[in-house]
């Protein structure tokens, strides 16, 4: 399960280093990307002024980048299993994107502390 990118920003726009997604998921995977935001201050989570844009970038064979975005906003959370505030995820198939690169785009409006992880599962 390698991950892929990893990175810790505070407020801007911010555009990850380019990676190139595996032709077939390890063995051991599921043939999935999971993105999942990184937020370690509590109260950065917690805060529901607090917004994250993110965009899971592909480079398509026309050379554009195709994007996805989703938008995480704070405030307190519990998961079903009573877990306090989870880790935002999201996921994708990887095999309609296998073999093409890849990036994370955030965007970020207050200052907060956030990263992204982006994993074949």
């Amino acid at each position: 399960m390698p991950t892929l990118f990893n990175s810790t920003t505070r407020q801007g726009e911010y555009v990850s280093t380019t990676y190139t997604l595996p032709n077939d998921p390890p063995n051991d995977a599921q043939g999935k990307v999971e993105t999942r935001l990184n937020i370690p201050n509590t109260a950065d989570y917690e805060d529901p002024l607090n917004t994250v844009t993110l965009t899971r970038e592909v480079l398509m064979d026309d050379g554009s980048w195709f994007g996805d975005p989703r938008t995480w906003t704070g405030g307190r959370r519990f998961a079903k299993d009573g877990t306090v505030n989870p880790t935002p995820t999201f996921i994708f198939d990887l095999l309609p994107y296998a073999n093409r690169q890849v990036r994370a785009r955030l965007l970020v409006p207050r200052s907060m502390a956030v990263g992204v992880d982006i994993t074949v599962i």
